[in-house]
């Protein structure tokens, strides 16, 4: 499956204004897109096989071309 994924914050930086204020969280401009082919096993195969529950909601994933958190 090849997808896009876009984070719902890109371009938040571009939101800070006067007439609005500041808007919270990171100040992406552009650039919060990535492109991705997904190969291999299922994602949710490999969240049950870590005993997550089926119902969760979110999963956050970091990229090759970022530092991952410590």
């Amino acid at each position: 499956i090849t997808s896009t994924l876009a984070c719902s914050g890109n371009r938040r930086g571009a939101m800070n204004n006067e007439e609005q204020g500041t808007i919270r969280g990171a100040p992406w401009y552009v650039g919060a897109i990535g492109n991705a082919r997904w190969t291999g096993v299922r994602l949710r195969d490999v969240l049950q096989s870590l005993g997550l529950d089926k119902e969760g909601k979110y999963v956050q994933f970091y990229g090759l071309d970022c530092e991952t958190p410590k």
